[in-house]
């Protein structure tokens, strides 16, 4: 599982509230690269040069997702939440190369899932 965007509140889950959300499920999430606070660019282009779990290459690219932690204070019950903030996404140039047609212009695929809940 890559997003998972919650329509009630208007917002995607953080990592961690994703990953919270697929124990127990037959479900998996994306491979997670590094996380931690601060990256550099030369880490993100080293990070453009990791195997993908996917197929024998490169990665395609990585996405780069911002949280932040927020104290909640439901009626002076204090606990810490964290907040999808913000992403991004950096793709390999080889791999835009090879791209023939933008993703808009292609004939709509609908993608199937199997009910896992």
């Amino acid at each position: 599982m890559f997003d998972v965007f919650d329509r009630v509140a208007n917002r995607f889950y953080s990592v961690k509230e994703r990953n919270d959300l697929l124990i127990g499920t037959n479900l998996s999430s994306i491979r997670i690269l590094k996380e931690g606070n601060g990256i550099t660019k030369t880490e993100l282009l080293e990070l453009l040069e990791s195997k993908s779990a996917y197929y024998d290459g490169h990665v395609e690219g990585i996405v780069l997702k911002l949280s932040n932690y927020k104290n909640t204070d439901a009626k002076n019950k204090t606990s810490n939440r964290t907040i999808f903030k913000d992403r991004a996404k950096l793709v390999r140039a080889d791999f835009l190369q090879q791209i023939e047609e933008q993703w808009t212009k292609q004939k709509f695929t609908k993608n199937q899932l199997q009910n896992y809940f």
